[in-house]
């Protein structure tokens, strides 16, 4: 399956907010700009972001930016995404005009599945503890299931979209 392929369906969305789901292969160590040396354990995490740009492709152009290698780095989750031992695996995204990431986020901090959080990530333009979630090493599919419970109950309308191949949905990691 081709991930750039399978992000195309983002454009269909224009604008609003994303859930991006991270596979950490092993525990690392790394550099994320300001908030300097991070420690990752092995396991699920989300990043949660808004692509509210001017162009009506905003999620399609952000997301794909997210999932390239190569790229100069700009918001934190590029220095993880950027790492050798990662893999974004899922997105779940949805139409909007108005930012819901931080209502995603904290809506994410009491969810029964959520292991810890990275304090300030991704969150250092608002007031949330973080915008990056770990899950532990659990199925994707079931992570899958509470953001679309979120985003529904946040009454946005959201899709979910594999950046991986079918098989990994069950696998615990």
């Amino acid at each position: 399956m081709s991930t750039l392929s399978n992000v195309e369906f983002l454009k269909i969305l224009g604008r609003g907010t994303y859930t991006l789901l991270i596979f950490v292969s092993d525990n690392i160590c790394l550099k994320i700009g300001r908030l300097g040396i991070v420690d990752f354990n092995e396991g699920l995490y989300s990043y949660t972001g808004s692509a509210l740009g001017v162009s009506n492709l905003s999620l399609y152009y952000r997301v794909s930016r997210h999932l390239k290698k190569n790229k100069k780095f700009r918001w934190h989750i590029d220095y993880l995404l950027n790492s050798k031992l990662t893999r974004a695996l899922a997105v779940v995204a949805a139409s909007s005009k108005k930012r819901f990431e931080c209502k995603v986020s904290r809506k994410l901090l009491h969810s029964p599945f959520l292991v810890s959080y990275i304090p300030m990530f991704g969150s250092s333009d608002c007031n949330c503890p973080s915008h990056l979630h770990y899950f532990g090493k659990i199925k994707l599919n079931i992570i899958l299931r509470e953001l679309m419970r979120i985003y529904v109950e946040l009454g946005l309308h959201p899709v979910s979209i594999l950046l991986c191949e079918p098989d990994l949905i069950e696998f615990s990691y």
